[in-house]
């Protein structure tokens, strides 16, 4: 799995996505179940980064590759691919609602 944007779209004041990156960054688990690929991600304010691994994830995303760099580039909300069981998500209610703002928000 690849990214579909770069760290340079975190600081467009323009999308005003600066706000929801604090000090403390979301750590994410992306698990593709059609190729069981797992992508791990950190998001701060430095910018959104692969990693190889992440112990502790805030949030676990599951589901096909082509839905979850759907969901995660912003073509589709985290709630409606939950919501039509295109992924499943994992994570505390404030950890999902944080990445689904900035992914909707760093969406081209």
């Amino acid at each position: 799995m690849e990214l579909g944007f770069t760290a340079e779209k975190v600081y467009d004041p323009a999308r005003h996505v600066k706000p929801l990156l604090r000090k403390s960054p979301i750590y994410l688990k992306l698990l593709a179940s059609d190729s069981e690929d797992v992508m791990y991600v950190e998001i701060n304010q430095a910018g959104i980064h692969q990693k190889k691994f992440v112990p502790d994830v805030d949030v676990i995303l599951i589901g096909i590759e082509e839905d979850l760099m759907d969901i995660f580039k912003g073509e589709v909300k985290l709630q409606d691919g939950v919501n039509h069981k295109r992924v499943k998500a994992e994570g505390t209610i404030h950890n999902l609602l944080r990445l689904e703002s900035i992914l909707w928000l760093l969406k081209k």
